[in-house]
């Protein structure tokens, strides 16, 4: 079945939530909460679902950027930070450990990364 596209990344979390709570099994503990995994969730997940959640995060990822980007070159390093931090966390849920290592070391040493950079990286993910 077809899903429609998040249009933000908070409507991409509730779907990968939801996704979860329906393959949670019925007999779990309730002292063992859930750990969202992003690879151990896509491999039970359908294919095309599997493939529309990569789309709608790769999305998010670069519209971030891009907006990251754009803040920087304004001078809105306030909202370039949010910007970072966002992608940072998209990063971490979906296991896209080279963007969230790049994002980590950047933020480690107080300079900003480049959007060209962060831009390369999340269009390798998603071809993978």
């Amino acid at each position: 079945s077809a899903l429609p596209k998040p249009a933000n990344s908070n409507e991409l979390q509730k779907a990968m939530r939801n996704a979860l709570e329906l393959r949670k099994p019925a007999a779990k503990p309730a002292s063992s909460p859930a750990v969202l995994n992003w690879n151990q969730l896509a491999s039970s997940l359908p294919p095309g679902t599997r493939a529309n959640l990569v789309r709608a995060a790769s999305k998010e990822m670069q519209h971030l950027i891009l907006a990251y980007g754009s803040c920087r070159e304004a001078g809105d390093f306030e909202t370039a930070n949010h910007c970072q931090k966002a992608l940072k966390a998209v990063a971490l849920s979906f296991e896209v450990v080279p963007l969230h290592a790049l994002l980590t070391e950047y933020e480690a040493l107080g300079t900003p990364p480049q959007a060209k950079d962060l831009l390369a990286i999340a269009a390798t993910w998603q071809a993978h």
